[in-house]
């Protein structure tokens, strides 16, 4: 039995679950969920003194609360923090992803809306094909059709771009939160070819799960890896006044 924070469809095959007390049953597959009923986005936020639970993956070197500067990086970092701190696995917050927040906005997945997945590819230089483990598809221009955004594959993350920037988990060593303007975008390793944009219409939920799950499949990867920074975005500019 998996234990899971509570859903409406069955994650391994989608059909509809049947509730008994916290047990989640699938009529279809016979799936069986339990369900976590204490814990909801609410409760994410705010457990330790800096606003952040501390755990083994991260090195904080900023406070949440510097983070968090308007409604849409409040969103943002709550995502985060709940994937983080409730779900905590990759395959949890896969799942929480599927269930919750697709097909919003403009995060697609095989699957779903493969129209909005195709011409993406297409774009990205044969450096992600329909034979790699895609997971999810993120568009980050409102009007773009599928032109610009970044795509998650079980061992990378793959940008738009020129040229079409990548990174793989075991790279990462930092996830820096921009803060001018409200929420703007995550800068992995702190540098602006690996920016996660805002996806479109504004789907801060999804960011902050997307960041949570990198995160996540960077540890499960190497366990013993060293700890992902945490800090604020600067830009060049910033950084040399």
């Amino acid at each position: 039995m998996r234990t899971l924070v509570g859903i409406d469809k069955c994650p391994n095959c989608g059909g509809k679950l049947n509730k008994d007390r916290n047990i989640l049953k699938c009529e279809y597959c016979d799936y069986t969920f339990k369900i976590e009923g204490s814990k909801d986005m609410s409760a994410a936020i705010g457990k330790a003194d800096d606003g952040f639970i501390k755990t083994d993956w991260f090195d904080f070197q900023v406070q949440l609360k510097k983070l968090q500067r308007g409604p849409d990086s409040k969103k943002t970092l709550k995502s985060f923090n709940y994937c983080i701190n409730e779900l905590g696995t990759a395959e949890f917050i896969r799942d929480y992803i599927a269930q919750s927040i697709l097909p919003d906005y403009g995060l697609y997945a095989p699957g779903i809306k493969e129209d909005k997945l195709d011409p993406f590819l297409k774009r990205l230089d044969g450096k992600v094909t329909r034979k790699d483990n895609i997971l999810f598809y993120a568009n980050t221009g409102l009007f773009s059709s599928g032109k610009h955004g970044f795509i998650l594959t079980d061992e990378k993350i793959v940008f738009s771009g020129k040229k079409v920037p990548e990174l793989y988990y075991s790279e990462l060593t930092e996830m820096a939160f921009s803060t001018k303007d409200d929420f703007v975008g995550i800068y992995l390793n702190h540098m602006d070819v690996y920016q996660m944009f805002n996806i479109s219409s504004g789907a801060f939920t999804a960011l902050g799960a997307l960041a949570a799950l990198i995160a996540a499949l960077a540890f499960e990867e190497n366990p013993g890896r060293e700890k992902i920074i945490i800090s604020e975005y600067k830009d060049y500019f910033d950084q040399n006044n």
